[in-house]
């Protein structure tokens, strides 16, 4: 059985090209680097490097296991991580938000039922959160639209609702509703934690407003 250390040092000979550089970076002596790669070498079984003048680089097949070791080396990562994230889960209930106001809603209500386990959460970005949410880092999360995956349960909760207060006599909308282009330029103050919401004011609101 080939050990990963040897992968490692495999691939960051694969890298940089010689011995002394790969040495270098991953704070090695090349004699050491030298006896790991003659090791992997008696380990596969066939040659990986054509050797001249003191200097090796890889052969064909030593690329072709190059390839293989960075995959297996992504595997172990991503093994580790899991193994990481489902023991963790057993005692935390991480939850991710994308707006902040969400997130009082449902940790009192989840406290309720996960007495046993400590909830934490976080407002982030759609990505983050779904990246986060096949990666086993939040056990659910909070976006405001459905995604379309057979493998997770979404149920719409509940919907938000903002208002902008003014003065009778600064009064520049309609009867009608609210329109970004009616306050766009106007004075007013936000806060400055409102999660996707900053984006969409951003978009549609390009004067700067006052935040706090």
């Amino acid at each position: 059985m080939t050990e990963i250390y040897l992968l490692e040092q495999l691939v960051a000979l694969a890298e940089y090209g010689t011995l002394s550089e790969a040495a270098e970076h991953i704070h090695l002596t090349q004699p050491t680097l030298t006896r790991s790669m003659q090791k992997l070498e008696t380990q596969i079984g066939v040659p990986l490097f054509e050797r001249e003048n003191k200097k090796i680089k890889l052969n064909d097949i030593g690329n072709v296991v190059a390839d293989y070791a960075r995959k297996i080396i992504s595997l172990e990562n991503e093994m580790q991580q899991s193994a990481v994230s489902l023991e963790r889960a057993k005692h935390i209930m991480s939850i991710g938000c994308i707006a902040p106001v969400p997130i009082k809603e449902f940790v009192p209500i989840l406290a309720d039922y996960c007495s046993s386990k400590t909830l934490q959460s976080e407002v982030k970005d759609e990505k983050y959160l779904l990246d986060g949410l096949y990666a086993n880092q939040y056990q659910m999360i909070v976006l405001n639209r459905p995604i379309e995956d057979e493998n997770c349960l979404c149920i719409r909760t509940f919907s938000e609702q903002l208002y902008y207060c003014f003065p009778p006599v600064d009064h520049p909308i309609s009867q009608q509703g609210v329109y970004f282009s009616d306050i766009n330029g106007i004075t007013m103050l936000m806060p400055s934690e409102v999660g996707f919401w900053r984006k969409i004011v951003k978009e549609h609101m390009p004067i700067p407003l006052h935040r706090f």
